[in-house]
């Protein structure tokens, strides 16, 4: 389930956050380089993991548009739903694949802004 593992990598990374005071910029400088650099190739990790599973998000997109098309088309059509059967609601599943959609981009801007901390760090941290 995709939606679950963007909430796993989203956990791991707030995980990380707080590990060693990577959250508190007035602490950053008192990390020691190289646990900063071990977060840092731990995060590139995770970011070549993002890439490599995009492809899930991007066919999840597709197949629930061809689903909703699926279910608009049989709606309008005259044929009698069967009783075991179940229809779906169009809207439902527009929402359901929105959410992960949103799931997933506030994933990304999450692993942008924490790799964007993880650099600062370094560079200060080589400064010293």
């Amino acid at each position: 389930d995709l939606d679950s593992w963007i909430n796993e990598r989203r956990r791991l990374m707030n995980a990380q956050l707080s590990l060693g005071n990577i959250n508190d910029s007035d602490n950053s400088s008192s990390i020691p380089l190289y646990q900063i650099e071990k977060k840092l190739n731990k995060h590139e990790a995770t970011e070549k993991e993002l890439i490599s599973n995009k492809t899930r998000l991007e066919n999840l997109i597709q197949d629930a548009q061809e689903l909703i098309q699926t279910q608009l088309e049989y709606k309008n059509s005259d044929s009698k739903i069967s009783n075991n059967r179940k229809s779906l609601n169009p809207d439902e599943i527009h929402f359901l694949f929105s959410n992960v959609q949103n799931n997933w981009l506030s994933l990304e801007q999450e692993a942008k802004l924490y790799g964007r901390k993880l650099l600062q760090y370094k560079h200060k941290a080589n400064l010293n």
